[in-house]
């Protein structure tokens, strides 16, 4: 069994290894890992975990790291016995559709909120959206979540 702890500042994995990394929401981070299990992880398999997770939440530009350009992304609103789905274009780190940009799925999904369910104001991008690979939709999580590994 390994062991992760953090700081304000920092998050650091013990595989007999000592991995550590400076990065701002440690908390969270740590959080992550904890939910991917990669304490109970063989410790190559620990190592790239914990260097992918930190290597997200340290990129600014998330999405670029999950999406490619011209991917169609996908947001799907179900209101009152109706629904209504968006379909945008993941292009230079932006999300266009309609030829409005979005830098954030849950901006994204939030816009598509207050158009069409106006009493939902919340929304998150990474749980709700869907992004086209292959032939099959695919929820941003489970992608971040494949990027993970």
């Amino acid at each position: 069994m390994h062991t992760l702890t953090y700081d304000e500042t920092s998050v650091t994995l013990n595989t007999g290894f000592i991995q550590s990394r400076r990065i701002k929401g440690s908390k969270i981070v740590a959080a992550r890992l904890s939910d991917l299990k990669v304490e109970s992880m063989p410790p190559l398999l620990a190592r790239r975990v914990f260097e992918n997770v930190c290597q997200f939440y340290a990129t600014r530009k998330r999405m670029d790291l999950v999406l490619t350009q011209g991917q169609p992304v996908r947001h799907l609103v179900r209101y009152d016995g109706m629904s209504s789905t968006r379909v945008a274009t993941f292009q230079d780190g932006l999300l266009l559709w309609n030829d409005l940009p979005f830098k954030s799925l849950s901006a994204f999904a939030q816009k598509h909120y207050r158009d069409v369910h106006p009493k939902r104001t919340t929304g998150n991008g990474w749980n709700e959206c869907q992004a086209l690979v292959g032939d099959k939709w695919y929820t941003l999580l489970q992608l971040r979540n494949a990027f993970f590994r």
